[in-house]
């Protein structure tokens, strides 16, 4: 009995510990504020455990596991009418760990014990049915902080100039300011959002500007297309992936074209991507806009993709 019940107890601890571990790690991949709470304030762990549940139940279960071994192992010494307690004792002085930890360990034990119900309970209505399609309209207004810790970590976050797109599996969150939520865009391309907020309906399929022109405009509701027919044999292209509702993009775009008009040697494609979720996006990897990507004469890449009007130059200048 008394092998048991140091086995079980050295165990229980090791799980405790490695359930701390694990609170830490999963509240930085949350946020770096997170993280730092979780580390130096102890109430911080409960309320982080509330509040992201779906990071933090692995955790949780590791450390109610050691939990339940740690009384499990208490029961087995005072069933060995004691010498199990009286070993333990003589182990942990033997170590050098104080008796003030013990204390602490069984202290911390008792309150996961006590706020688990409490968390089965707060934790599943985070993830109503309002948000998801029956009124997206209530994120409108509220800060990307709050859609995070109501939603969890997006699939993806996209970044164009201070605008900011949180993709979801039904839909889009995208703030203008960086900070607040301004519209909402579901999965089938519908737009909410206040009559401001930019227009992402597809586009009937268009074509500006013959081949061999200085500027291009090709709008064709985001579908894939075929490089090798936009760009302009015996000239150096570049092809602009932009969207109506981008700032930065009616930005560059004139810039973009007064370069075209006055190099004889650059040709010019505007490919409206229209929304995040179109197949031009997922056909070249686009994750923000403008994306602006200069190919040579020949039809080969020259550079990186890139929002700025100073590496477009140089690259231009590479391919001549």
């Amino acid at each position: 009995m008394h092998f048991l019940f140091l086995a079980l107890f050295v165990i229980a601890f090791i799980l405790c510990i490695c359930g701390e571990i694990m609170f830490i790690v999963a509240a930085f991949r949350v946020s770096v504020v997170w993280g730092l709470c979780v580390l130096f304030l102890g109430p911080a762990q409960f309320i982080f455990l509330i509040m992201h549940w779906e990071e933090a139940k692995k955790a949780f279960g590791v450390t109610m596991v050691g939990v339940l071994l740690g009384f499990a192992a208490i029961f087995s010494g005072m069933g060995s009418g004691g010498a199990g307690m009286e070993g333990l004792a003589e182990t942990l002085a033997s170590s050098g760990v104080a008796e003030e930890h013990l204390e602490a360990l069984q202290k911390m034990a008792e309150e996961n014990l006590d706020s688990g119900a409490e968390v089965k309970k707060k934790a599943k209505p985070v993830k109503t049915s309002k948000l998801f399609g029956k009124d997206p309209k209530s994120f409108e207004g509220a800060t990307l902080a709050e859609v995070r810790d109501q939603l969890g970590r997006p699939k993806g976050e996209m970044k164009s100039g201070g605008e900011i797109c949180l993709l979801y599996d039904r839909f889009s969150v995208f703030s203008a300011d960086g900070d607040t939520v301004s519209h909402v865009e579901v999965g089938d391309g519908q737009v909410t959002g206040s009559a401001a907020a930019p227009r992402r309906r597809a586009k009937a399929p268009s074509t500006g500007g013959s081949r061999g022109s200085a500027v291009r405009m090709i709008s064709n509701g985001g579908q894939r297309i075929d490089m090798k027919q936009v760009l302009v044999p015996g000239k150096i292209t570049v092809v602009d992936f932009y969207a109506d509702w981008c700032g930065p993009c009616k930005r560059m775009g004139p810039q973009l074209e007064q370069l075209a008009r006055s190099d004889p040697d650059v040709a010019l494609c505007k490919v409206d991507i229209v929304n995040w979720n179109t197949p031009v996006v997922k056909q070249f990897g686009i994750r923000s806009v403008p994306n602006i990507r200069v190919y040579d004469r020949n039809g080969g890449a020259v550079g990186n993709p890139t929002s700025g009007l100073g590496p477009v130059k140089q690259s231009i200048e590479r391919a001549r």
